[in-house]
């Protein structure tokens, strides 16, 4: 399959992808719904930053650490391993929620207990779309497809438990950055080990199930969440 070919599959795949998730997100917005154009902006605007910037400090943490994307020679240092994807969880929940608390926390539209939800997912959704994109590109289609039931998923299902505590911030009066910040440290932690299980279990098949098993119970936790929370202001 030539490269031609490989970016528009990606390209199809990527906006079929979206498609859907913005239709499983949105759903659960039942009362005054949030308007289309602010979703897109918000998916679009904080999944580019925060991916860039993300994505940025990711690559000086590999340097820093010594810590290798493909370990070739099998010689991957543990400690490297855990250092680096432990900055990653934190890293990426970071600029994923920070990006969403600028963007949303004195926007009108945010007005029922659900919002910093819809919010922080379609931000997550953003964010897990463009670095799979990249991932495709740098390491071929299979990889891309796989990374379609678990990463994706996973930063949007993340995103639901540092949006939930937006939500409680807003209503309790309390929407500050120091307030805020707290509530990233499980879904970072959670990320942590997501992306430790390669480190710990070598068969590939095995790793890709529970992978994306880990990533479709955190969707699955998210919308036991949303449900919760799908009531009018």
């Amino acid at each position: 399959m030539n490269i031609t070919t490989s970016h528009l599959v990606i390209l199809i795949t990527s906006v079929v992808s979206v498609v859907f998730w913005l239709w499983f997100i949105i759903r659960y917005d039942k009362y005054e719904k949030e308007p289309l154009r602010m979703v897109l902006f918000t998916m679009i605007f904080g999944g580019l930053v925060s991916t860039t910037a993300a994505g940025f400090l990711n690559s000086l943490a590999a340097l820093m650490t010594g810590f290798r994307v493909v370990d070739a020679d099998g010689q991957q240092s543990p400690a490297a391993a855990v250092t680096f994807f432990l900055f990653v969880g934190f890293n990426e929940e970071f600029w994923k929620g920070i990006l969403t608390f600028f963007l949303i926390r004195k926007s009108r539209h945010f007005n029922e207990p659900i919002d910093g939800m819809i919010y922080a997912m379609t931000v997550g959704l953003g964010f897990g779309i463009l670095e799979n994109i990249g991932y495709g590109r740098m390491f071929g289609l299979p990889v891309f497809f796989i990374r379609q039931f678990n990463a994706i998923p996973l930063h949007i299902g993340l995103s639901v438990l540092w949006g939930l505590g937006l939500s409680r911030l807003y209503f309790r009066r309390n929407l500050r950055l120091r307030a805020f910040l707290p509530y990233l440290i499980v879904p970072a932690i959670l990320h942590t080990i997501y992306n430790l299980l390669p480190q710990l279990i070598l068969n590939g098949l095995v790793i890709t199930l529970l992978m994306s098993a880990f990533a479709l119970l955190l969707i699955w936790a998210g919308t036991r969440i949303l449900k919760k929370h799908q009531r009018p202001s």
